[in-house]
């Protein structure tokens, strides 16, 4: 057996299990999310408002068949930023534990958040 070939091959199983590694260690925002409120600051029913974050950077806020606001969004350094907001859905939210987590100004608000 060619000891150069299994230790080459050895080599890239190491790199590919490092490279994986590294990337599972960082938050992944796309998905279904739905808003999960401490109280009624949206009102009743308002686990039903749904955001959608698709692997081609748009995104969409809809309330069963109407769509509310929809977008670009991005990922980077633990947070998720929209192209643009409307009234308490704000641009801003850092990733935490399948939960997005309204900022604004650099502040978290509270009352509320987008859980998957």
């Amino acid at each position: 057996m060619n000891t150069s070939i299994v230790c080459k091959t050895g080599i890239l199983v190491i790199v590919a299990a490092l490279l994986s590694g590294c990337s599972a260690s960082q938050p992944t925002a796309g998905g279904l999310y739905h808003i999960d409120q401490d109280g009624y600051g949206f009102g009743p029913g308002a686990d039903k408002i749904e955001l959608a974050l698709s692997a081609d950077n748009t995104f969409e806020v809809k309330a069963g068949p109407l769509t509310m606001l929809n977008g670009k969004w991005e990922s980077k350094d633990g947070m998720v930023t929209f192209s643009k907001g409307e009234g308490a859905i704000v641009v801003s939210y850092r990733i935490e534990e399948g939960k997005l987590i309204p900022m604004k100004e650099g502040k978290e608000i509270k009352g509320w958040r987008w859980k998957k």
